[in-house]
């Protein structure tokens, strides 16, 4: 089980919490599939994409300071979703990875 400071992320007009642990940052899962319209029966199909080590259980405070036990999905997993998920939110998350990757690739050509 995680526990960390908790905090929010804006994704596109959706408010996602998250938790950073040891200096990674964990995702509450159903903020997320919320933000990547992931509902109903499509849940458990792409809860069950994840790797073991891409999600945990996390001890979340809400805004009125009740603990509650929480999944949790690291950016991997996120990344994961996102590729999987055809909405418009997941579509510019994907974007914005890929271009920050693409950003990256050409920083590390060069250094070397």
């Amino acid at each position: 089980m995680l526990s960390g400071n908790a905090s929010t992320l804006d994704m596109e007009s959706f408010l996602v919490s998250i938790v950073e642990v040891d200096r990674r940052i964990w995702f509450l899962l159903s903020d997320v599939t919320k933000a990547f319209g992931i509902k109903g029966i499509d849940y458990e199909t792409f809860v069950n994409l994840l790797l073991n080590d891409e999600i945990n259980t996390a001890l979340f405070t809400n805004r009125r300071g009740y603990e509650s036990l929480c999944l949790c999905v690291n950016e991997l997993g996120v990344y994961r979703l996102a590729s999987k998920s055809k909405t418009l939110v997941a579509q510019r998350f994907r974007e914005r990875f890929l271009k920050s990757f693409i950003a990256e690739i050409n920083t590390l050509e060069r250094i070397a």
